[in-house]
């Protein structure tokens, strides 16, 4: 038998080689492989150290962006509350306003009032044939007996074609519907308290037509400082 390589076989020794041969191409691709896998290990690594360099920017960002927010917030709370003040302010004067123009037409519904009681007997007696027999004067709704609220702004007594009457009236500087519905109002809570007819009237500086066409319906006559 003929042997070579140190003893070993021919046939033997080919057959070794081509085995050796071939683990050691099938370990360079497996060696290909893993350093495939490697690469694309490290380019992911890559990436992914890439995106959070990103994302710890956008959050520095953001931080900064909310600090600002912060701040804005702070300035618009100072300028509410600087506001708010400043609504309070005004409020606070215009209720004083307020109070000094209800004082001043309390004070022109008096005087109306009281102009009132001087030219009325007179004018009722030329325009209506109507005879006040008292002096007229402000009365309040218990002093007739009556257990309700209110008062009586113009009220006399007097005679018309020889009968008595109750005359029943509102002052107001400026003359609206409600108010001819309070002379009724008073119309109604005064029923059964006195004797005789009731003459209703509503004495004013100012009224507009369709105020003075109301009271005529409703039974009130609309009497302007005007005509007097």
């Amino acid at each position: 038998m003929q042997t070579a390589h140190g003893g070993i076989d021919g046939k033997l020794y080919k057959a070794i080689v081509t085995i050796v041969d071939e683990r050691v191409k099938a370990a360079s691709k497996d060696s290909g492989r893993v350093e495939g896998r490697l690469d694309r290990i490290e380019n992911a690594v890559e990436k992914l150290a890439d995106a959070q360099t990103r994302t710890e920017k956008k959050v520095e960002e953001l931080a900064e962006a909310q600090k600002e927010t912060q701040k804005e917030i702070s300035v618009l709370t100072k300028r509410m509350d600087g506001l708010a003040v400043e609504v309070n302010i005004l409020a606070k004067g215009l209720n004083l306003t307020r109070k000094d123009l209800g004082g001043v037409t309390s004070t022109l519904g008096y005087m109306l009032e009281n102009e009132a009681y001087r030219v009325l007997p007179e004018m009722l007696k030329k325009r209506y044939g109507i005879e006040a027999t008292e002096r007229f004067l402000r009365r309040s709704i218990r002093s007739f007996g009556v257990k309700k609220d209110g008062e009586v702004n113009i009220f006399s007594k007097g005679t018309y074609k020889g009968k008595k009457i109750i005359i029943i009236g509102e002052a107001k500087s400026r003359l609206e519907k409600e108010d001819i519905d309070g002379v009724i109002d008073i119309s109604r809570k005064l029923k059964g308290a006195h004797e005789g007819d009731e003459f209703l009237l509503a004495v004013t500086h100012y009224a507009r037509e369709s105020v003075i066409e109301y009271g005529k319906k409703k039974g009130v006559e609309v009497i302007q400082s005007f005509e007097w």
